[in-house]
């Protein structure tokens, strides 16, 4: 099954996807750090490996494209390998549309038949598009308790 948790900034995406997928998840996750953002390979939800992949210029976070079409990619292509296994995406945003790589490899990841959840930013953008079009279900985190 494909899923996809959609809502604003702190609505709880993260809890849900932890909530409803404590155990035997693999994936790739997204977060924010006071130096800007950081990708990484996640398994149980603890993050194994990581690397930066988004710094603030100007005040605007901007993404460093190369780690996106390098380790992002290398991540994806682990995760199509995986078997038995649910994998999480968390999250899909706006930085990946610069790394068009990338982006063709989370693509080519849904079509896969592992079992994925993915949480996506409330917003609408040709990558969260696609996801909401190809997928089984969506939870709105505003309508779901914390």
């Amino acid at each position: 099954m494909k899923i996809c948790v959609q809502g604003n900034k702190k609505t709880g995406k993260t809890t849900f996807i932890k909530n409803n997928y404590p155990k035997n998840v693999v994936g790739l996750i997204t977060r924010r750090t006071r130096a800007g953002v950081i990708i990484g390979y996640m398994r149980d939800h603890k993050i194994l490996k990581w690397k930066k992949c988004g710094k603030i210029v100007n005040n605007k976070m901007t993404a460093i494209i190369e780690v996106f079409e390098n380790f992002g990619v290398e991540i994806i292509n682990k995760l199509m390998k995986v078997k038995n296994k649910t994998i999480v995406i968390d999250e899909i945003g706006f930085l990946e549309l610069q790394a068009p790589k990338y982006c063709a490899a989370l693509k080519k990841l849904l079509n896969e038949k592992n079992d994925i959840i993915a949480a996506l930013r409330n917003e609408s953008n040709e990558l969260i598009d696609y996801f909401k079009n190809n997928v089984n279900k969506i939870y709105l985190t505003d309508k779901i308790k914390k």
